[in-house]
Parts: structure tokens; sequence; C-alpha cells
């Protein structure tokens, strides 16, 4: 059984390999890939960004990206039920938080996502010097963890 939402997901994710496909190859070069982040998110990606996600897309080692590469690379699978969908919530969350647009979480980024995740516990603190702490002790996981 197949949602609405992860019909029309799977679909965009799709369409939008189809049309940046101007070739028809069902394979996307630099270009390629360059113009279907800039599509898929609305920012130009830099050269550095198109550089790492067509590495990190490029599963086949062949230097170009194919459509099967690409639906795997922007696919999330469901732990629970190993159901593969397509998950554009997360990508913006992602994005957000990837402030350079280099397609990484860098250390600086990873603080800000866990000092955003522990916001409302670090509000409810009340002594100054808690709050400090415990912003501490999650910058120093965050750079640990990288």
């Amino acid at each position: 059984k197949v949602s609405e939402k992860h019909y029309a997901d799977t679909m965009r994710a799709f369409c939008a390999f189809l049309s940046t496909d101007i070739e028809g190859k069902q394979v996307l070069q630099h270009n390629g890939v360059r113009t279907i982040l800039w599509l898929s998110e609305g920012v130009e990606p830099t050269h550095e960004r198109v550089e790492n996600e067509l590495k990190a897309m490029d599963t086949k080692v062949d230097g170009v990206v194919h459509l099967e590469e690409w639906m795997n690379y922007i696919a999330t699978t469901d732990p629970k039920t190993g159901v593969v969908y397509f998950d554009y919530d997360l990508k913006r969350k992602f994005d957000e938080y990837d402030v350079d647009s280099s397609g990484t979480i860098d250390k600086e980024e990873l603080v800000n996502m866990f000092l955003d995740a522990f916001e409302d516990l670090i509000k409810k603190l009340v002594n100054e010097n808690h709050k400090n702490d415990v912003k501490k002790l999650i910058t120093d996981l965050s750079y640990s963890a990288m």
C-alpha cells in the first residue's frame, strides 16, 4: 500500500531527474547534477557541493549519475518497516543546518543542530552556569562525534 504523499514524492524525484536529463540517456553529468540540486532546493549549489554530491551519488564510479543512483541517493528507509520512501522534509531539515551548502554537516553545523534540538531543555534550566555546562557538553559531544 502506497500513500498519496509517498507516491507524489516518488514521482517528484523521478520527474526531477527526467526533466534534467535533456539528452534522455538516463544519466546526469556534472551540470545535470548541479541543475537537479538547484531545482530541488531552490538555491544554486556551489561547485564544491556539486562535486561532493556527484561523488556520493555515483556508486558505479563511472563519473555520471544514473537514474537508479539518484533514486537510491534520495531515498530513506524506515528502520521499523524497511519501507523505502522519499522524505523531502528530512532533506529540508538537513539543508537548514548545512549553512554553507557544502552537502555535508561540519562540526559547527552539528553543534547548532544539537543546540536547537535541546533548546527547550536548556531554556528550562534556571541556573546560567547549568545552561552553559549543557551547551559546553553538547559542543564537546558534537566535536568528539566528528
